[in-house]
């Protein structure tokens, strides 16, 4: 797949996602930039933001102090930091480190389920978003 196709995936997963999390009764915020997707889920353990970019670049984080999972297609640096629960995701390398809450394993769940399985793979799903 070229480059453009692996981006419009990428987003197309991350509205897909979105809609299960509202079909689950959680309510979002799905926005999407030039560069950057945006997906905030309100829950009762607070709130959570899940970011897509499909460019290495500037990761622009929001405020607040919830759980964030950063998803890109390259992976995402190290160096980004926040001071809360952070996950981080590579489409393409098939990877997940950081700390994973709610979100990041919602997320993971739904890409399982689409045959695209994170390492590492000592992992099974509890109960989540979805």
């Amino acid at each position: 797949l070229s480059d453009d196709d692996q981006k419009r995936i990428a987003r197309r997963l991350l509205d897909e996602f979105a809609a299960l999390v509202v079909g689950s009764g959680r309510p979002t915020d799905l926005r999407h930039d030039e560069d950057q997707s945006w997906l905030i889920v309100t829950a009762p353990e607070g709130t959570a933001t899940l970011l897509l970019r499909d460019e290495p670049g500037e990761w622009r984080l929001p405020d607040g102090d919830g759980e964030l999972c950063l998803v890109s297609l390259e992976g995402v640096p190290d160096q980004v930091a926040s001071g809360r629960p952070l996950s981080r995701i590579g489409l393409r390398s098939k990877r997940l480190e950081g700390e994973s809450g709610m979100l990041a394993d919602s997320f993971r769940e739904f890409l399982r389920k689409r045959g695209i399985r994170l390492e590492p793979r000592t992992w099974t799903y509890g109960k989540g978003w979805i």
